[in-house]
């Protein structure tokens, strides 16, 4: 895990030693500490509020989606914090052994996990449905390449093109 020092947010300057991730997610960017503190700045950079997860959470990535923050976790599992009532759940279909390694928010609100092993996964807002494409190496993180696919970072495999439609993999090298 990285350590930052000072981070100049708009005319905040946090002292950040620890702070082993930030990401961005729409309007919103969320630091994460080596204790499981994770800020929200606003579109403005702004720390708009401090959420203290549970310490022995081995996080990965978080990703705001909707109402709420998705955690990756290395040793298995995902989990779901509700920001509006603070409560932490498992989310629904996602094996408690299985690490999720990386997480993308793709368009049409469709979140990707990315597991070490087992494939990688999507789910929908609207659909409760999670569906796998499963290979056997772990995968380690999403872009988006052209309409209708992804590229698809892997150990051991390279990067591979994933069809959002059909749900198959090509390796990269292989298009022309």
């Amino acid at each position: 895990s990285k350590t930052y020092g000072a981070i100049r947010l708009s005319n905040l300057n946090v002292m950040a030693s620890g702070i082993s991730s930030i990401s961005r997610t729409g309007a919103y960017a969320f630091a994460l500490s080596g204790d499981n503190r994770v800020t929200v700045f606003d579109q403005h950079n702004r720390a708009i509020r401090s959420i203290q997860l549970p310490r022995g959470l081995n996080i990965s990535q978080i990703v705001y989606n909707g109402s709420s923050l998705y955690i990756g976790l290395i040793g298995g599992g995902c989990k779901i914090f509700s920001i509006s009532d603070s409560k932490l759940t498992d989310m629904p279909g996602i094996d408690a052994h299985s690490s999720i390694l990386t997480l993308y928010q793709g368009s049409q609100n469709i979140l990707w996990l990315g597991t070490d092993g087992r494939g990688l996964g999507q789910t929908y807002s609207y659909d409760p449905v999670f569906r796998s494409v499963l290979f056997s190496f772990p995968v380690r993180c999403f872009s988006e390449y052209k309409k209708g696919e992804m590229l698809v970072g892997t150990k051991g495999a390279g990067l591979q093109i994933l069809n959002t439609a059909t749900c198959s993999l090509s390796p990269l090298a292989s298009e022309s």
